[in-house]
């Protein structure tokens, strides 16, 4: 197993070949009869039932915690790879933007490239959620006697 942080060394695993043919199946999404199919064809002297390969996965399971840091392990080297698939289009992606929200004839898409934009440099506003009420402005204008009208107000009848 590789991770990116140990400069491609291999790390030992204290599992046999049969257990980890069955962590790196698992991982590719192999079902637990397609890994014993596939332990039995390799390791023809060790077959082993799905029932077994099935054990070996569960929580307590005789390879469950070397497959969880496994999964992790991979799960860091793939992201690292496509960051690095991604980061030759970065550039090209922000003339892009650029050129859609000063040259496109909609308004629509003008804004939302400026706001892709402002978001990957400014971060993502922040949302405000105020209850009914707490408003310190609605406070304010109720205490010089003006409401102002909400959806929640119920049309005069008179």
């Amino acid at each position: 197993m590789t991770t990116p942080d140990n400069n491609n060394q291999q790390l030992e695993s204290p599992l046999g070949e049969r257990e980890m043919l069955a962590v790196e199946m698992r991982y590719e999404g192999y079902n637990n009869a397609e890994i014993a199919a596939a332990i039995a064809e390799r390791f023809p002297g060790s077959a082993v039932q799905h029932q077994t390969v099935r054990a070996w996965f569960m929580r307590g399971g005789k390879i469950r915690d070397f497959y969880d840091a496994y999964v992790i392990d991979q799960n860091k080297a793939r992201n690292s790879e496509a960051r690095g698939m991604f980061t030759a289009h970065v550039k090209n992606a922000v003339r892009t933007l650029v050129h859609v929200m000063n040259k496109s004839k909609l308004d629509f898409a003008r804004v939302q490239a400026a706001k892709e934009i402002l978001a990957r440099e400014l971060g993502e506003p922040l949302k405000v959620v105020v209850a009914p009420g707490s408003d310190p402005a609605e406070k304010l204008l109720e205490a010089y006697g003006i409401r102002i009208k909400t959806t929640d107000d119920k049309p005069r009848t008179d």
